[in-house]
């Protein structure tokens, strides 16, 4: 029976870098060099859970962007919206539950955190309101 030996990343990366002709070995490489999430899963169930990750993912970057508060119940309406969009087989598969919602938080580092400027955002709309009466 073999032994397991536990190998430091650079002794990974050297093994890698030795059989670099392996296309998922290449994927594995580029991600490394990209810094990206050392804990974020490789693969998904299928080509339908990769493309909601990926829709969700640039939603919430979109609205970030534009300084939009963004919170985990939101997070998870959206990721049922668009699954209901993406269509296909088990539409009511997807239950966006606080555990997908913390794995979808791990795989692309996103914090929970005060928005510079997200008081400033309120305070306009308050601001119009005030207006209207």
């Amino acid at each position: 029976m073999a032994t397991k030996h536990k190998l430091t990343l650079s002794e990974k990366m050297q093994l890698i870098r030795e059989n670099e002709n392996n296309t998922l070995i290449a994927e594995y490489i580029e991600n490394y060099e990209h810094n990206e999430n050392s804990t974020k899963k490789r693969n998904f169930r299928d080509e339908l859970n990769q493309q909601l990750d990926q829709k969700v993912y640039e939603w919430f970057v979109i609205q970030r962007s534009k300084n939009i508060p963004i919170s985990g119940p939101l997070i998870q309406a959206q990721a049922r919206e668009i699954r209901q969009q993406l269509g296909g087989a088990n539409l009511d598969e997807l239950k966006a539950s606080n555990g997908w919602l913390e794995k979808f938080r791990a795989r692309h580092n996103i914090q929970y955190r005060a928005i510079c400027g997200e008081s400033t955002a309120e305070d306009i709309a308050n601001f119009s309101l005030l207006q209207d009466k």
